[in-house]
C-alpha cells in the first residue's frame, strides 16, 4: 500500500468520526439537551463542552475535500449523483415515512418542498457544496497555480477575512457558516493549507493540543455568556477542524471497514436531517439533564451511536439500490447529454 493510500485511510475514518460528532451535535442541540439544562449547573456545562468539542465537525469535513483534492477535473455526473442521494432522503424516504406517521402530512406545498431540495434549500450543506461545484474550475486555476509562499499568504488573508473579521462583523454575510459561500471558504483553506504546508512539520502532540486549546476557549467563553464562538465561522472552530484533518492524515490505517463505511458518511448526515426523522428528533432528549450525569452521557452518546447506525443502514441500502438501477451511469449520460446542449446554446450565442 502507498503512503497516498496510508494517508487517505487515515482520512477515511476522519469522515466517519466526523460524522457521529454530527450525530452527538444533533441530540444535544435538536433533541433538547442543551436548552433544558440550567444554566450554572454541572450538567450544563458538561453538556455544553460536549457541544463545543464537535462543534468543529462539519467545518472539518469540508476542509478535507480542499485538503486532499487534486487538480484533476470533477466528472458532471457526480453532482447529479449526489442530487438523486438528496432526493432520495428529501422526498423519496419522507414519502415513506410520511406514509407511516408525519406531522407534515401530505400537503402538496410539502410534496414540492420535498422533491425540489436545492431550490427550498432543505440540505444546506448540499446548496453549498453545488456553489463549490460551479467555481471549483476557476478556484483550482488559482489554487494550483501559486507556490507555497503565496499559498500561506492567501490562507491568512482568507482565513483572516472571513474568520476573524466575520465572526466579529459578518462582513460577507456568511450566517454563521450557514451560507453556501461558506462552503468555497473551507475548500478553498483546505486546498491552501496543503499547498502551503500549513503546521506540516508541527509534531502530532502540537496539532492535538492546538485543538484541545481551541476547545477549550470555545466553551470557556461560552459559560461566561459569549456564544459568539460557537459558530461554523469562528477561528476557534476553524482551527481545531484544520488540525484534526492534518492529524489524522498522518494516520496509517489499513482497515478494511474504514473505506467500506466511510462513503456512506454522507448519507448519515441526510438520514438525521431528513424532515420527519428531524421533527422526532425536536425536544425528544429534553428530558437528559434531569437525569444522574453518568446516566445521561451514557443516554446522549447511545442515542448518537444509534442515529450513525441507522444512518449507515439507510445509506447503505441505498447505494445498493442505486448500483442495481445504475443510477450513477445514468447522472453520466445525463451530464454529458447536459454539457453538449450548453455548449450549442454557447454557440448560439456568438
Amino acid at each position: 500500500m502507498t503512503e497516498g493510500n496510508l494517508r487517505q485511510g487515515g482520512i477515511e475514518l476522519l469522515r466517519l468520526v466526523l460524522m457521529l460528532m454530527i450525530c452527538l451535535l444533533h441530540v444535544l442541540g435538536k433533541g433538547g439537551v442543551l436548552a433544558a439544562a440550567g444554566p450554572g449547573t454541572v450538567p450544563y456545562g458538561v453538556y455544553w463542552f460536549l457541544e463545543c468539542g464537535a462543534y468543529y465537525a462539519a467545518d472539518a469535513f469540508m476542509l478535507i475535500s480542499g485538503y486532499m483534492v487534486t487538480d484533476k477535473p470533477v466528472k458532471a455526473g457526480r453532482i447529479l449523483t449526489m442530487w438523486c442521494q438528496v432526493f432520495f432522503y428529501s422526498f423519496i424516504l419522507t414519502a415513506l415515512l410520511t406514509a407511516v406517521d408525519s406531522h407534515e402530512g401530505w400537503q402538496l406545498s410539502a410534496l414540492i418542498r420535498w422533491a425540489m431540495p436545492l431550490t427550498f434549500n432543505r440540505y444546506w450543506y448540499f446548496n453549498g457544496y453545488c456553489l463549490l461545484f460551479l467555481a471549483r474550475p476557476a478556484l483550482n486555476r488559482f489554487l494550483f497555480s501559486i507556490d507555497e509562499t503565496a499559498a500561506r499568504r492567501a490562507f491568512v488573508l482568507i482565513f483572516g477575512l472571513f474568520s476573524v473579521i466575520g465572526t466579529w462583523y459578518n462582513s460577507f454575510h456568511t450566517e454563521r457558516g450557514y451560507a453556501a459561500v461558506w462552503i468555497p471558504v473551507l475548500y478553498c483553506l483546505g486546498v491552501l493549507a496543503r499547498r502551503g504546508r500549513i503546521f506540516e512539520t508541527r509534531p502530532g502532540y502540537t496539532l492535538a493540543l492546538t485543538a484541545a486549546v481551541c476547545i477549550m476557549i470555545t466553551w470557556g467563553m461560552r459559560m461566561a455568556g459569549f456564544a459568539g464562538l460557537v459558530d461554523y465561522t469562528a477561528p476557534t472552530q476553524v482551527l481545531a477542524a484544520l488540525m484534526i484533518v492534518i492529524l489524522f492524515s498522518r494516520l496509517p490505517i489499513r482497515a478494511r471497514w474504514v473505506f467500506c463505511l466511510s462513503p456512506l458518511a454522507f448519507g448519515v448526515y441526510l438520514f438525521q436531517l431528513n424532515v420527519v426523522i428531524w421533527n422526532r428528533l425536536d425536544g425528544a432528549f429534553a428530558f437528559v439533564p434531569a437525569m444522574t450525569l453518568p446516566a445521561g452521557l451514557a443516554v446522549v452518546t447511545g442515542a448518537a451511536v444509534l442515529i450513525f447506525a441507522g444512518g449507515l443502514l439507510v445509506e447503505g441500502l441505498r447505494r445498493c439500490f442505486s448500483k442495481r438501477l445504475q443510477i450513477p451511469q445514468l447522472c453520466d449520460r445525463a451530464a454529458a447529454a447536459a454539457e453538449r446542449l450548453i455548449v450549442r446554446v454557447g454557440e448560439a450565442l456568438q
